[in-house]
């Protein structure tokens, strides 16, 4: 039995009912454990971290003189130009199902296309 739970009450099956949850390791020794109603737990919220992420963004800009003062522009934005994923950060909700894993991710690459004229 968990050992938040087996301090709570028996009296209208409160210990059967609760949600309180904890992590063993191999041997049965509690990791992670909820505190008890109306304590404050000791677990910091940087003890568990996300994977790092890497985006490289890049511009490219070719500027081409007409006339005196007027100038032809064109620029291309590549946003994360190597297309790595950039992951979430973990479930830190010890109660849910998806505890500790990544279940999100994002980082599509973007590639903008421009023109522009000055005179």
């Amino acid at each position: 039995m968990i050992p938040s739970i087996a301090l709570l009450t028996p009296s209208q099956l409160l210990n059967a009912r609760s949600t309180l949850k904890a992590i063993a390791d191999s041997s049965g020794k509690p990791i992670v454990v909820n505190p008890m109603p109306g304590a404050l737990g000791s677990l910091s919220e940087t003890t568990i971290e996300g994977s790092g992420a890497f985006r490289l963004d890049v511009n490219l800009i070719k500027k081409i003189k007409f006339h005196e003062g007027k100038e032809l522009q064109f620029r291309a934005d590549a946003i994360n130009l190597l297309n790595s994923p950039q992951f979430g950060f973990p479930d830190l909700n010890i109660n849910s199902t998806t505890f500790g894993r990544v279940t999100d991710a994002g980082g599509n690459r973007m590639i903008a296309l421009s023109t522009r004229i000055s005179f």
